[in-house]
């Protein structure tokens, strides 16, 4: 019996020194293959938020990166066109309802801290990898309105696909919170083309 028991116990003993050596506990993380140093980018955006107009933005910026994780977008700037929805005369003709004057951007300036939060690699439809990652963002405004340039700030996140070591394509979207007098909110979504000197 007591060779039966000691049996058991070695055996025991081996399974489980086995699944210590399981290949499904070792990870492997492997090296970026697309790094980032000078990135230029040109982009169009669209601010939805507002109810009385729309706004269709052309964006430019540059951004340094120190590393893989960290970068400072060091100036972005967007011009701002406004397109009136039509709300307001609706509520004149119809209700008699005058409204009071909404701030309409014209256009932004600022810098932003962003954190390369995830990089990683998919498959697309088992035709080719698509390397991508996420940053989040957090920086500072400058808005200039009909009547008056506002601070304001920044925060936002958006999703990188490289496309090749020097091109590579982000959607991006972010909140401005605007402080003033009559605080409000910009919600700014864009898609960007960025170029990448230097990596």
């Amino acid at each position: 019996m007591r060779t039966l028991t000691l049996g058991i116990c070695l055996m025991s003993a081996v399974a489980l020194a086995d699944d210590d050596e399981s290949p499904a506990r070792v990870s492997v993380v492997q090296r970026r293959q697309y790094t980032m140093r000078h990135e230029i980018q040109v982009s169009g955006g669209f601010l939805p938020l507002d109810a009385f107009y729309k706004g269709i933005t052309a964006n430019v910026g540059y951004t340094y990166h120190f590393n893989d994780h960290f970068a400072w977008r060091v100036v972005r700037g967007a011009y701002e066109k406004n397109f009136d929805t039509g709300l307001k005369r609706q509520l004149m003709q119809q209700f008699g309802v005058l409204t009071t004057d909404f701030p309409e951007v014209q256009w932004l300036a600022g810098s932003d801290l962003i954190w390369n939060a995830f990089y990683g690699k998919t498959a697309f439809m088992n035709a080719f990898v698509l390397h991508l990652a996420l940053f989040l963002e957090l920086g500072a405004d400058a808005v200039k309105t009909q009547t008056d340039i506002m601070p304001a700030v920044n925060f936002g996140g958006g999703l990188r696909f490289f496309a090749t070591e020097w091109l590579s394509v982000k959607v991006e979207a972010s909140n401005h919170f605007v402080l003033g007098k009559k605080s409000f909110n910009i919600v700014d979504l864009q898609l960007a083309l960025a170029v990448n000197l230097g990596s």
